[in-house]
């Protein structure tokens, strides 16, 4: 008995970890020294600091100043300094928005399978099917898909941009997930400002 509660509770513990988001981001864009345009950091306050919301659909986790390093201001100055910086020289570039959210839905358990499976099971502990449901969830959860979207929006010198990425991932959303919707959409932000200012 003793060995099977054991076995669980490992289960248990494995699956949770596999299920959540990662607590922070580390992007990996070396500051740029050279920076040759005015940059304004104009994001409501309130979007700044990071927040998770556990909703009856679900956790929902913004990413703000204090968990993606490096913070947003100085990634978007840098990465925009280094893809298009000459065609930024002289100009104002103003930051209204760096918004990266990530969604992990609710898995859902069946108790009317659950209750059929210890059925049909002879002499089946409750106890056990009372430990299995978190386990079915876990794997639930595992299956479900998350969600990874980021939002860049400013303007250069009047002229407005934006940029929306998203994608989605099974299992449990990774620091090297969120980079890579980070990442995509910082280079698309890049193309429409160079666009824009180019004609």
């Amino acid at each position: 008995m003793d060995r099977m509660k054991n076995i669980i509770a490992a289960l248990v513990t494995i699956i949770l970890t596999a299920c959540g988001t990662a607590s922070s981001v580390r992007v990996g864009v070396a500051p740029y020294e050279n920076v040759t345009f005015d940059f304004v950091d104009s994001r409501p306050l309130k979007e700044r600091p990071s927040q998770t919301v556990d909703s009856p659909v679900g956790l929902t986790s913004w990413f703000g100043d204090d968990k993606l390093i490096p913070a947003p201001p100085d990634l978007f100055k840098s990465y925009m300094a280094a893809k298009i910086g000459d065609v930024l020289t002289g100009k104002t570039v103003t930051l209204t928005a760096f918004r990266v959210t990530a969604a992990n839905p609710n898995a859902s358990l069946d108790a009317t399978r659950l209750q059929m499976a210890g059925g049909s099971v002879p002499n089946a502990n409750p106890v056990g099917l009372l430990l299995a449901a978190p386990v079915i969830l876990g794997i639930e959860s595992i299956k479900g898909e998350k969600m990874v979207i980021v939002d860049i929006r400013g303007n250069v010198s009047g002229q407005e941009f934006s940029s929306i990425c998203s994608d989605f991932f099974r299992g449990r959303t990774t620091e090297d997930n969120i980079r890579s919707v980070m990442l995509s959409c910082l280079d698309a932000a890049a193309g429409k400002i160079k666009k824009r200012i180019s004609g």
